[in-house]
């Protein structure tokens, strides 16, 4: 799931202050230290595609959470992001009606 962190939020070539905040606290809470921070700088140097967040996936459950943790990693406010997302739910085949409950959840 912090590939798909990492991966959405490189999506449009750019971190924010907000999106950093959220991997580093994501990387805490995973109890990773040092080398979870050796990680994250490799991972953020070449994040990973679509087709590689895609390739491990067993399960619907499983699909539905890694989408959400990209989603949970950003704010979709760039073009890049949001068509990100949208080719990430494609390749999870992951329902509109998880994406739009998700959405509906975030923002409320």
């Amino acid at each position: 799931m912090m590939r798909a962190m990492v991966a959405a939020t490189m999506a449009d070539g750019l971190m924010d202050a907000a999106e950093r905040e959220r991997l580093y606290s994501a990387l805490a809470a995973a109890k990773l230290g040092a080398a979870g921070h050796a990680w994250l700088d490799k991972e953020l140097a070449e994040p990973a595609d679509i087709d590689e967040l895609a390739d491990g996936v067993s399960s619907p459950e499983q699909a539905a959470r890694i989408y959400a943790a990209a989603r949970l990693a950003i704010e979709p406010d760039t073009l890049q992001e949001r068509q990100f997302l949208k080719m990430l739910a494609e390749a999870l085949d992951v329902p509109a009606e998880a994406i739009t409950r998700l959405d509906n959840e975030l923002a409320g």
